[in-house]
Parts: C-alpha cells; structure tokens; sequence
C-alpha cells in the first residue's frame, strides 16, 4: 500500500529554500499531495506558479506546461473546468516548513457529533412476474430508508446506448418508476444510480483513451441529468485502474457540484486490502480522493464477509477506515446469495456497532424486491428497511424514527 503524505510551508522564501512547496497566496499557505518521496507537482513548475499571486490561474500554468507534468496528475487534467481543488490543494497555516503528516482517512466526525445510520435499499428487480414492483412503501409506511439505490445503469457499444437493466431509461416501461422516484426524492429519500455490477464493461468503456471516456461518459452525464438522481454508486466489478475511477469521480462532481453523492460498492475483502473485484486500492483511493466519497456500501455476502458476528467489520476499521464511511452490506433474502445473517444475528451485530461506534455508517440490502422479516408476508418487502431502520434505532431515545425519511 502507498502512503500518502500532505506538505507545508509558512512563507514562500521558505518553500524556496526547502525546494518542496509554493505559497500561491500572501495570505496563507497550500499543502501538496505527495506519493511516498515524490511530489506529484514537479519542482521546475514551482518558480513559474510563485510568480501568480492567485491561486486560481494556477491551472493555467499546468495547463500550457502539460507535457511535463507528472503522469500521477494526468487524471486531473482533463476536464476542461478543472480547478485547484482537482490537485488537492488544502489550506495549513500551521505547519512548520518541511514537516510531514501522514494523512488520517477521510470521513473523521465532527467533535460531538452523531451521524445518522444510513439505510438503503438497492432496486434493481423493477418488475416481477411481468407486474412492476413499487418502491413507494419505503414511504408510506414511514420506513425510516434513507437513500434508494437504483440498479443497474449500463453503458453498452456502441456509444450513447445506455440501458436501465435490459431497456433505454426512456423506455416507456420505465415511466411509472421515474415517477415514483421522483416521489420518494420529494419525500426526502435520496436516489442514486448504481452504475456497473456483475455485468462487465462500463468501467472499462470509461478507462480507456480520452476520446473513449468523452463518448461514453457524456451518454451517462446526459442521463444522470435527466433522470434527476441524486448520486451515483460506483460498483466496479471489473478491472479498472486508479487514475480512471479518479478521473470519472472529478467529472461527476464538478459537472453535478459538490452536494451530488459518490459511494462505491467493495466487497469486505478489498476493505481489508485483500481479494478486490475492482483492480485498484481503495485505501489509496480513499487517502488521495476520499473527501469526494460519501461512504462505502460494502458487501459482507457472497463469501466476501459475513455479519453473523462483527469480527469482518472490525477487521476493516483496525485498518484505519472511519466507522460513518463503511456502510455494512447483506442480503435481504437468503435466495439473493450465500451469507445469508438470521434476523437474530443481524440484530445484535448492528445492535453491537451502534453502540461501540456513534457515527456507525448504516446498513444497506440487497435487494428490496424479495426483501423479508420474521413477520413479513408476500408482498411486504417494505418491512425489512423499517426492521433495520428499528434496529439502529433503538438506543436513540431523541429520535422519532418515522420523521428520518
């Protein structure tokens, strides 16, 4: 695993002497990204950057010098609205010039306060035996769900065919769903997209060239926009290298600005830094570009972990991962996959996390279609997110469940 390592200076004779940071502003100090020994900024650019007195015509200067810059940045440089904010450029002030801090994960609370425990459904099953399959329970029985994950968004060849499941998103068939998306929005429950899956090729579409990426990343932006989703959940589940999921993580939030949600979908393992579907790291991910990344629905089943006891969770958080970014993945039906937790268990797992962890991340259920309780009947598949939003629940005394929609 690559550590990395932010940089700062007081002053700007400082950074010259030290040769390793630039003051753009009199007014106070940036930090540098730093991969191990090596600055991702090469040092013969400082000079040039020194003479700017705002930061923001930096990216001119990385702009029209491109050709030397380090091949770690290329990622960044793409988009043609790029900022400063693309180069992790953080404010200090307080460091002492030279001196090194290795970078804590993102996601850390605030002193004081309590998250809220998220709970999501992913649905992809939108019609069942050929009748459709409504999401707006969630609703109406004042679940508690939070957000709403709507699966799965695939971007096929040619160019430009981007399907819901099997179908085009405007697909006539779909005109029933959109508009109970739309309620549940209104209702305060955040939908996303889930893009990707088990079906194979969207993530490679978008990791190729930079002629490749602009013609099927603008299909995809074109839907997200008119479909009106609140987020995207990045389940890459084939080989995709660090620099594209960055990449593709820039241009979602600056062409959808800073309150569009990004999650991923990693299986346990790849949280612990061992068997990962995705082909990249995700502790350097989240180290280097972690702020842009609500929260990580992570997928203890299918002999990925298990949540019969806390033991997979707890292996994940030793590793240094924030408890409100690891949201805890099951199935909800022991015919969706193996792992299957007994209601009992998966009560005193979460029941145990809530009460060690106040900004625990929340549960998530694959998948809300065939979702069942104890005491749910046929058709109730509503039942297990209000189970779960009980569950988290319960030790909180100052919250009315039913107003957390």
């Amino acid at each position: 695993m690559q550590d990395i390592y932010v940089i700062s200076s007081r002053g700007p004779e400082k950074s010259a002497q030290k040769g390793i940071s630039v003051k753009l502003s009199q007014s106070h100090p940036f930090a540098f990204l730093r991969l191990k020994n090596k600055l991702l900024f090469p040092s013969h650019l400082q000079a040039k950057t020194r003479q700017f007195g705002d930061p923001r015509n930096l990216n001119t200067v990385l702009q029209t010098e491109r050709g030397t810059i380090d091949k770690s940045l290329a990622p960044f440089l793409t988009h043609p609205t790029a900022t400063t904010s693309s180069f992790e450029f953080t404010p200090i002030g307080i460091d002492s010039p030279g001196n090194f801090k290795k970078m804590q994960l993102h996601g850390l609370p605030k002193e004081g306060e309590k998250s809220v425990p998220r709970v999501v459904c992913y649905y992809q099953t939108h019609f069942l035996n050929g009748e459709f399959v409504s999401i707006l329970p969630l609703v109406t029985e004042k679940t508690g769900a939070t957000h709403v994950v709507l699966a799965a968004i695939h971007l096929n060849a040619p160019a430009g065919n981007v399907t819901l499941n099997d179908d085009p998103y405007k697909s006539p068939k779909y005109e029933r769903l959109w508009a109970e998306i739309r309620q549940l929005q209104r209702a305060g429950i955040k939908v996303l997209g889930m893009l990707g899956g088990a079906a194979q090729g969207s993530y490679s579409r978008l990791d190729g060239t930079k002629e490749d990426f602009h013609s099927y990343y603008e299909p995809l932006r074109e839907m997200i926009a008119w479909t009106g989703l609140d987020g995207l959940d990045l389940d890459v589940e084939e080989a995709m290298s660090l620099a594209g999921v960055i990449k593709l993580i820039d241009y979602l939030k600056t062409d959808f600005g800073s309150d569009f949600i990004i999650t991923l979908a990693p299986v346990a393992t790849a949280m612990q830094n061992l068997q990962n579907l995705a082909g990249f790291d995700f502790e350097v991910l989240e180290r280097a570009f972690g702020h842009k990344i609500a929260w990580y629905n992570t997928q203890f089943y299918c002999g990925w972990g298990n949540m019969g006891s806390i033991d997979d969770y707890e292996k994940i958080i030793r590793r240094g991962w924030q408890p409100d970014k690891i949201v805890v993945g099951v199935i909800t039906n022991p015919a969706n996959c193996r792992g299957w937790v007994p209601e009992e268990e998966l009560r005193e797992s979460l029941t145990t996390l809530v009460r060690k962890y106040p900004n625990f991340g929340g549960v998530m259920g694959w998948e809300y279609f065939n979702s069942v309780t104890n005491d749910s009947k046929k058709g109730e598949p509503w039942k297990w997110a209000a189970l779960m939003s009980e569950i988290l629940h319960s030790n909180d005394s100052s919250a009315d469940r039913d107003n957390q929609v």
